[in-house]
């Protein structure tokens, strides 16, 4: 009688890992695809854009995939244009990448904004660290064209959002597996 009650147990807990699983990886894809506020080309080097919900955003390159980027080459600044003051922007630690076939996207700061008109300013400097340029200049690719290289502000999500869809994911597939493996195994084990 008691393999029987822990045998619907260890079953039980398929579907609730199954939903923590699937709910952690929405939480994923809706961090990664968030709103898009404005996108400008590098050539152009500005643009304005609203927000209407305070919040945390993040500055995303996008180009073509297997092509040396500029990002080297410049610094985005963001500016409130309504209190002509700059808006402190961090470099992005575990950069997300979003990959189609012949494009790319890559997170490259993140920053914290009130309700307000800002404006996006590319100007000269480094968006990347040492190492980064090491790697891009001993990397064996072409340069991108520039008029195909795009500079991004999307909404985003906090860290800590991420941090437990990750834990949501993980802990949705050990209920999972957990939960078949030992339902059909509980007989044996009690034995």
């Amino acid at each position: 009688m008691t393999v029987i009650f822990l045998r619907i147990f260890f079953f039980c807990l398929v579907p609730i890992g199954a939903f923590l699983l699937i709910k952690g990886v929405k939480n994923i894809i809706q961090s990664i695809n968030g709103d898009l506020l404005m996108e400008i080309s590098y050539e152009e080097g500005y643009g304005k854009f609203s927000i209407e919900e305070a919040g945390k955003f993040s500055i995303w390159q996008k180009g073509q995939l297997f092509k040396k980027t500029p990002v080297d080459s410049f610094r985005p600044y963001v500016l409130n244009v309504d209190t002509e003051e700059e808006v402190p922007i961090r470099t992005t630690l575990m950069r997300a990448h979003v990959n189609g076939f012949s494009e790319g996207r890559m997170e490259l700061f993140t920053f914290d904004a009130p309700v307000g008109n800002f404006a996006l300013v590319l100007s000269e400097g480094k968006s990347i660290n040492l190492l980064e340029q090491v790697a891009g200049k001993i990397t064996p690719f072409q340069k991108m064209g520039i008029d195909k290289y795009f500079i991004q502000v999307r909404k985003s999500v906090s860290g800590l959002t991420t941090f437990y869809s990750i834990l949501m994911i993980f802990g949705g597939g050990v209920l999972v597996i957990g939960g078949i493996v030992f339902g059909v195994l509980i007989g044996k084990l009690i034995g």
